[in-house]
C-alpha cells in the first residue's frame, strides 16, 4: 500500500476567523487548529466590551464566565464562551490576549486577535407571573436569564398597590422567585420589570 501526503505549512498568521453570538454565549472560530491547554480554557484571556456608539447608560460589557473548546477533538477549531447576556449594546468587540493562545504547531495568536459583532437584539420578556404563597411570586421569562446584578436587583421589579420586593432568587434558567411583602388575598397586582 502506498499513501501520499503533503506536509501542511501554515501560510497565514493565527487568528480569529469568525464569531457567532447567542444570548448567553459566543462561538469563536479560529483559522487553524488550536492547542487545547490551560490558556485556551482561561476565561481571563477573553474580553467583551460594548461599543461606544450607544448612549453611555446603555453600554454593557459582557463578562466571560466559562470557556468550552470544541468537544471530542485533540486540536479544536473553535471555543464556546459562556457569557453574561449580550443584548444591551448594539456592537461588541471581542479581544483575545495576544501570545497566550497557541495553534497545534505552537504558533502564538499575535495579531488578528479582535473581532467586532452585533449582540443579540431581543431581550427576554416576562412570560408568566404566578403567586406561590402570600409572600412568594414566580416570574418565568421567555429566555434563560444570566445571573447579572440587574436580574438579582430588587429595584428591577416593582408592583402597584404598595407590594414591595424584598429578595430575588434565580431558581432555574429563565425563572426567578420574588420574596415580597404580604399580598392581599384576591387582589390583582401589576408587575413592572425594568
Amino acid at each position: 500500500m502506498t499513501i501520499h501526503f503533503n506536509w501542511y505549512a501554515p501560510s497565514r498568521e493565527l487568528g480569529i476567523l469568525s464569531v457567532v453570538p447567542s444570548y448567553l454565549g459566543l462561538r469563536i472560530y479560529f483559522n487553524d487548529m488550536m492547542t487545547d491547554d490551560v490558556e485556551l480554557r482561561n476565561k481571563d484571556n477573553y474580553s467583551i466590551v460594548g461599543s461606544d456608539s450607544v448612549p453611555t447608560s446603555e453600554v454593557h460589557n459582557s463578562e466571560v464566565v466559562g470557556v468550552v473548546p470544541e468537544p471530542d477533538v485533540n486540536y479544536p477549531e473553535y471555543v464556546d464562551l459562556e457569557c453574561t447576556d449580550i443584548t444591551h449594546g448594539r456592537e461588541y468587540t471581542l479581544t483575545i490576549t495576544p501570545n497566550k493562545l497557541l495553534s497545534w504547531d505552537a504558533r502564538p495568536l499575535v495579531s488578528n486577535n479582535t473581532a467586532e459583532y452585533n449582540g443579540v437584539s431581543v431581550l427576554p420578556r416576562v412570560q408568566t407571573v404566578r403567586s406561590i404563597s402570600a409572600t412568594l411570586i414566580e416570574v418565568i421569562f421567555t429566555k434563560e436569564m444570566s445571573p447579572t446584578a440587574d436580574i438579582l436587583d430588587v429595584a428591577t421589579y416593582s408592583f402597584d398597590k404598595g407590594l414591595r420586593v424584598r429578595e430575588v432568587t434565580i431558581v432555574a434558567p429563565g425563572v426567578v422567585h420574588l420574596l415580597t411583602t404580604r399580598q392581599t388575598s384576591s387582589e390583582i397586582y401589576t408587575l413592572t420589570v425594568s
